[in-house]
């Protein structure tokens, strides 16, 4: 199931006996587990981060670390990946740890350090989700 309002042409559920894609990658065999998820993850990661080694390590780390159910986190990652800015932000706060200021994706007064400041249990990776939605709600006004 995939945790979006908006259905993703990723999305992981299998429909009419197809292979279910997981992040863009098919998976022939229609079997999921965690293993393959993380790897196709993983690849997944490696795209966005475009070679960079050293990003595509944090990326990885934090992924690994974050609390959340591995197909879910990873289906948010792909969800802010069809939006460049908020992924390049969320990219940015990967490699340094903060919330960036200068240039800062700023929806009617809402950036994702102020969502931070007012969630502080959400991950870096819900904030930006959450920033994400607060975009795309004020370009469907």
């Amino acid at each position: 199931m995939c945790f979006f309002k908006k259905k993703s042409k990723y999305d992981v559920s299998s429909k009419n006996n197809q292979p279910r894609i997981v992040y863009g990658i098919p998976n022939p065999n229609n079997i999921v587990t965690k293993e393959i998820i993380r790897e196709q993850g993983i690849q997944f990661i490696r795209k966005i981060s475009e070679n960079n080694e050293v990003l595509q390590k944090k990326l990885e780390e934090y992924m690994d670390n974050l609390p959340i159910d591995i197909e879910r986190k990873y289906n948010m990652l792909q969800y802010l990946s069809e939006d460049n800015d908020v992924l390049n932000e969320f990219l940015t706060y990967i490699n340094t740890n903060d919330y960036p200021y200068e240039n800062a994706i700023n929806v009617g007064g809402v950036t994702a350090k102020s969502i931070s400041e007012q969630n502080p249990n959400l991950s870096a990776l819900e904030v930006y989700i959450k920033l994400t939605e607060i975009k795309l709600d004020s370009t469907n006004k």
